[in-house]
């Protein structure tokens, strides 16, 4: 059902995110969480323990492209510290 597919991963010390039905809590150092709302078309797959990358399926392209930029708005990836957000975008 679900057809395209994209990963995150999230490197940095306490950084996480928390999903709720069709909210996501998104904790990524700052003093205060960043809400974000997902569309019914998008599916998280939450990570292990100890894998450090999070799953996201969606039917419609845009909506998962559109979410996927949002996140990268968040936490641009520092390439000295190797800490962010990281995008990898997969099309089945």
């Amino acid at each position: 059902m679900y057809e395209n597919k994209s990963k995150i991963k999230i490197i940095g010390r306490g950084w996480k995110i928390v999903k709720y039905p069709y909210e996501l809590i998104v904790k990524l150092g700052y003093s205060h969480s960043i809400f974000l709302t997902l569309d019914p078309f998008i599916k998280l797959l939450l990570k292990k323990k100890n894998d450090k990358f999070y799953i996201f399926y969606g039917v419609r392209y845009e909506k998962l492209n559109t979410v996927m930029a949002k996140f990268n708005f968040m936490r641009v990836p520092n390439i000295y510290t190797r800490k962010g957000i990281f995008h990898r975008k997969i099309i089945l």
